[in-house]
């Protein structure tokens, strides 16, 4: 028992020494510091899928963007509104709650190269997993028709094709809600976006959204 007590303190003092030099390199970012600090960099090592040359390389475009080292709540959405053309204000602020993982208010350097690697370089279920709470607005892990209708009033408008967000909605039900409850669970969610249909890939406006974020991996 002494032994597995003894473990669990030190994974907790590691955890927590990975936290707090993770809050000072953000807050020193703005400063001449032009590398990232290496407890950061292997912690990037684990939950994205880049190198360390290419982590080093985004730290100095996050930098140079955002020296605070810091992208608040207004700029994110601001941002992203103009690039995307996309959405609204209500909808791009539930977007950063989502990215922003620790919920203190501001999009760290670590949140963005995760949100950075998982689009460009994530799994299909790891994506369709962080597309599930883009839909989920309110957050109780269901999908309701007017959640449904919101999202895909904002893609109608910007698909090329002639789009019916109602008509839509309708489609989306009738193919993921395999219990006919009148919600969406992330289960059905998934197992329906997995089917190759013209529903599925409507309603996948992965792209869509992080559109900016598929460029900066090309540059």
């Amino acid at each position: 028992k002494r032994v597995l007590i003894s473990e669990r303190l030190q994974k907790y003092k590691t955890v927590n020494l990975v936290k707090s030099i993770i809050i000072k390199n953000q807050k020193t970012m703005g400063s001449s510091s032009s590398r990232l600090h290496k407890v950061v960099e292997l912690e990037l090592l684990q939950i994205t899928r880049f190198d360390s040359l290419e982590l080093q390389n985004w730290y100095h475009t996050f930098k140079k963007k955002y020296p605070s080292g810091l992208i608040s709540r207004d700029l994110f959405i601001k941002e992203n509104l103009s690039f995307t053309k996309f959405g609204d204000n209500e909808l791009w602020g539930h977007i950063f709650d989502v990215i922003d993982n620790d919920r203190n208010g501001s999009i760290s350097f670590v949140e963005w190269c995760s949100l950075l690697s998982l689009v460009n370089r994530g799994s299909r279920p790891e994506q369709l997993k962080l597309m599930f709470k883009l839909y989920d607005l309110d957050g109780d892990g269901y999908l309701e028709r007017e959640e449904i209708l919101q999202i895909v009033s904002f893609l109608c408008k910007v698909k090329d094709d002639l789009c019916d967000p109602e008509e839509l909605t309708d489609q989306a039900f009738y193919e993921l809600d395999s219990n006919n409850d009148e919600k969406i669970s992330y289960q059905e969610f998934v197992t329906g976006m997995e089917n190759e249909n013209p529903v599925s890939e409507s309603l996948n406006f992965f792209n869509t959204l992080f559109k900016g974020y598929k460029q900066v991996e090309q540059v």
